[in-house]
């Protein structure tokens, strides 16, 4: 698997309970796309786990909920793009882990409706089939860029780095590295994973170390968002705020 590092904390900073149905067991998710970028003539894979089973046995299938948008609504868990199971062989007992993968997916699959030249949010839950029961189940967050073919010119969609530290971040100061990338403007902007804009459009400047203050932010997890000089979206990062003073 890739390694994101706002996707490497515990699952549980990550997950939002959503209230259900169901009663009895929890469980979360976890899970990665194998490529921050694609093509259209790509393909991609998604890997991931249920994980922290706890309370009762599981028994029967696992099915996932997907949503897949280029935003995130704010009840997108009543957004179901589509469904998939996971087979169960025997019952998951109490702290076990269920793998799953879903490989050769293509960037041109109706079923996911990737945008060009978007960043497209995958958002993947478990949910339990008739006669099993939960009531804290946690969802999580990738994303994948979606290029035009290389044939296409593609410049101003370049999928650039994002080096943001510390991460989580616990006193307020948070770099934005952007040595790498040239010397022109870029946008920061920082989003709740409900899709809430939390900051304007920060000013940043590329070649440079740059400092942004998370002071007035309420702790929690969220999203930097870093843009091109012509509003363009180029990345995405989650970060944890956790300062004792805000």
């Amino acid at each position: 698997m890739k390694k994101f590092s706002f996707l490497l904390f515990v699952v549980l900073f990550f997950g939002v309970s959503l209230a259900g149905q169901h009663q009895n067991i929890n469980f979360d998710i976890e899970f990665e796309i194998n490529k921050d970028s694609i093509e259209l003539a790509d393909e991609f894979d998604i890997e991931g786990e249920v994980i922290n089973v706890s309370n009762i046995n599981l028994q029967g299938d696992v099915y996932l909920d997907f949503y897949v948008g280029t935003s995130i609504p704010p009840l997108f868990f009543n957004t179901v793009s589509f469904s998939d199971t996971i087979p169960v062989s025997g019952t998951i007992q109490p702290g076990d882990d269920e793998d799953f993968e879903i490989e050769d997916i293509k960037a041109t699959d109706p079923l996911f409706n990737l945008q060009i030249n978007q960043q497209n949010i995958i958002i993947i839950w478990p949910r339990l089939g008739a006669g099993e029961s939960g009531d804290s189940i946690k969802f999580h967050i990738d994303t994948v860029f979606v290029k035009p073919d290389s044939s296409v010119s593609n410049q101003d969609f370049e999928i650039l780095p994002l080096n943001i530290h510390p991460n989580p971040v616990t006193n307020n100061n948070l770099t934005v590295d952007l040595t790498d990338l040239p010397l022109e403007p870029y946008y920061l902007t920082i989003w709740s994973i409900l899709g809430q804009k939390l900051t304007s459009d920060i000013p940043l400047l590329g070649g440079q170390i740059n400092q942004f203050n998370t002071k007035g932010l309420n702790n929690g997890i969220v999203i930097a968002e870093l843009s091109s000089r012509k509003g363009i979206p180029i990345k995405r990062k989650r970060i944890l705020l956790q300062s004792s003073k805000q």
